[in-house]
Order: C-alpha cells, then sequence, then structure tokens
C-alpha cells in the first residue's frame, strides 16, 4: 500500500475555512475511501491543524492536549491507517516563510513526514497578489491585528512576498517540483472545495459538497465600523482586546447588509497594488511562472481606494451597527440615578 500525504499550506483567504470544515464533517466518509483527516494537531473548533502549526513555531499558544508534531508523527506511524492522509492549517505558510529567515523548522518536519510516506505532497493555492494582501488586511482587521496605515502594510507585504518565493525556492529545491502543487485559484475556476479535492484525487461525485461560502468579505459600512471600533484616530489604538473585536466581527457578520452597502472596494491605492504586483513578477522564481505568471500582472484599470476612516456612517447606520454587538461591549453612560442611558454611539466607537 502506497501512502501519501497532503500538506495543504493555504494561502489564506484561499477557501482554506471551507475547505478544512467540509473535511472535518465528513471525516467519516473520508475515511470509507481512504482518506485520513486526522483529529491530530487541531484548533479548539477541530477543523483546521493550527496547533500543529503552533508547535512547529514554538509558539507559546501551543496546547499539548490537542496535540503537536510528535503525537502526528506517531499518528502516521499506525499500520491501520488509510493509505491518504490530509493535513490542513493557513499558518504553514508562516512556518514556511520563517525558512528565508534560516528557521527551518519547517523542513524538519516535512522531512520527518517523508520518512512516514512514501511521497509527501505540498498543496498553495494563489489569488492575485494584490488583491490577496487587501483581503488579508480585512481578515486581520476582523481579528485585531490590522496595521493602522495602509502604506506601512504595503511595504510590509511586498517584504513577505520576497520571503514567500524565496521560501518556496528552498522547498522546491528540497522536495522537487512533483511534490509541490502550485494552484491559480482565478484560472482554476474560484471554487476552492472541488479543485482541492482533485488536487487530493478525490471524486467530486463521491460527496455533496457545500454550496455555502465562509469568510465572506466584510461590506464597506460594516468594515469602517470595525476600523473605528478599534482605533481613536489614525495609528492610534484604543484599549479594546483581540477578543472583544473578534465578537464585534462576529456579530457584525451575522448582521444583515445596510441599505446601500458596498462590496466592489479597494483600500490599497492603485499604484501601491502594482508596486505588489511588481514586486511578485520580479520575485516570483522561473520555476512558478506557468503556474502563477498571471496572479503578478498590473492593475489594468485605475481605481479609486478608500481609507476605512474617511467612510460616512450616518447615525442612524451607526446606532444599528452598535446595537448588534454583544451588550457587555456597550459602553452606555451611567445617569445619575444609576440607570443606563442611550446608547453613545461615539463611545461604542471608541471616538
Amino acid at each position: 500500500m502506497m501512502r501519501t500525504l497532503y500538506i495543504h499550506c493555504g494561502l489564506p483567504k484561499t477557501g482554506t475555512t471551507s475547505i478544512q470544515t467540509f473535511l472535518a464533517r465528513t471525516r467519516e466518509g473520508l475515511e470509507s475511501i481512504g482518506y485520513d483527516y486526522p483529529s491530530v494537531g487541531l484548533n479548539p473548533i477541530g477543523n483546521a491543524h493550527h496547533n500543529l502549526t503552533l508547535d512547529i513555531l514554538k509558539s507559546p499558544a501551543f496546547a499539548p492536549e490537542r496535540g503537536g508534531v510528535e503525537s502526528f508523527l506517531r499518528h502516521l506511524e499506525r499500520p491501520s491507517r488509510p493509505a491518504n492522509a490530509i493535513i490542513s492549517s493557513e499558518n504553514f505558510i508562516t512556518c514556511l516563510t520563517r525558512l528565508s529567515q534560516g528557521d527551518e523548522r519547517f523542513i524538519e518536519f516535512v522531512r520527518a513526514t517523508r520518512a512516514r510516506n512514501d511521497r509527501v505532497c505540498l498543496i498553495f493555492m494563489f489569488r492575485r497578489f494584490s488583491t490577496f494582501l487587501e483581503s488579508m488586511y480585512l481578515q486581520k482587521l476582523k481579528s485585531g491585528r490590522p496595521n493602522s496605515k495602509i502604506e506601512d502594510y504595503t511595504a510590509e507585504c511586498k517584504q513577505w512576498l520576497k520571503s514567500l518565493f524565496r521560501s518556496l525556492s528552498i522547498l522546491n529545491a528540497e522536495f522537487g517540483p512533483e511534490n509541490i502543487v502550485l494552484i491559480d485559484l482565478q484560472r482554476s475556476g474560484g471554487d476552492a472545495l472541488p479543485i482541492f479535492l482533485s488536487a487530493v484525487g478525490i471524486s467530486q461525485s463521491a460527496f455533496e459538497l457545500p454550496k455555502a461560502r465562509l469568510n465572506e468579505k466584510l461590506g464597506l459600512k460594516k468594515a469602517s465600523f470595525l476600523y473605528r471600533f478599534q482605533y481613536v484616530s489614525e495609528g492610534v489604538r484604543n484599549q479594546r482586546s483581540a477578543k472583544d473585536v473578534l465578537r464585534a466581527a462576529k456579530a457584525l457578520t451575522g448582521l444583515p447588509d445596510l441599505p446601500g452597502e458596498i462590496f466592489d472596494y479597494r483600500i490599497i491605492p492603485f499604484e501601491d497594488a502594482n508596486a505588489i504586483q511588481e514586486v511578485a513578477r520580479l520575485e516570483m522564481p522561473a520555476a512558478f511562472t506557468a503556474a502563477l505568471a498571471s496572479l503578478a500582472t498590473s492593475e489594468l484599470a485605475p481605481y479609486t481606494s478608500v481609507h476605512l476612516s474617511d467612510v460616512t456612517l450616518t447615525t442612524s447606520e451607526i446606532s444599528a451597527m452598535a446595537r448588534a454587538l454583544p451588550l457587555y461591549l456597550y459602553l452606555s453612560h451611567q445617569n445619575k440615578n444609576g440607570g443606563a442611558t442611550e446608547i453613545d454611539t461615539e463611545a461604542v466607537l471608541g471616538s
């Protein structure tokens, strides 16, 4: 029996949550056709192998009781394991990019898995680089970890792209192009889950695939509200915790869109987006050009970007979004009789 391990490394914002949720929910069905989606190394909600990556990174957030590298390697050694195994975490990208800084823990992990399999295949999904990095900023906004100024963020994006491509080159030299799958998600049709299943050899007819998409882009009004929720003024953060921001983001995601909401917006200026695309073209190794070159082409049509702090929100829109937040996030003032006054929307936004 030939044993194969598929390591799905992301990238983030390429349908990873949908893929991971499907694999976790269909674990028994997958096993019946020879695929193992291990329960070792999962995150608290049990759909992605984030705890495994935390162990590789030697992060203080690693939870030993959920299983780490050693537990996973023992899992691979089981005589009764299915022929194929899949692990998935977009945080493998963080592990990978550290290769360019001389940190070989990720490559050592892959070597260890190769010793326990006949083949290890690393899968990467990509979107157009400038829009991908915009999506990453908005995702960071949901988790309370955005950079305050877009110009600072774009500079970091260009450096990150250089690290990514250099690290992929190291990976390519170590394991060979036949074991590294680079997928242009847009050229492949854009629907991540069936594309991924095809890449690991699972017939789409074997399962009923969900139609719902997860982690949709926030509308402009909600994104602006969430930005103001975290910043007193440009570049000046308030004291809100990441957990409070996550709860606020979840509440906004569940709120019906306000009238006139806009989704087709850009937050990275046109010239900066082109600068990101240029770095991708210059830094992309020749070995990856055939797969990814179309994602690094220049922005064709000029556009006007928006700054989230400058978006006009009416008092009624702010109130509607504020009311969606968990009660304890309201910053209501107390009147002299000890009763709460009406919601102070400016206080809720931290302004």
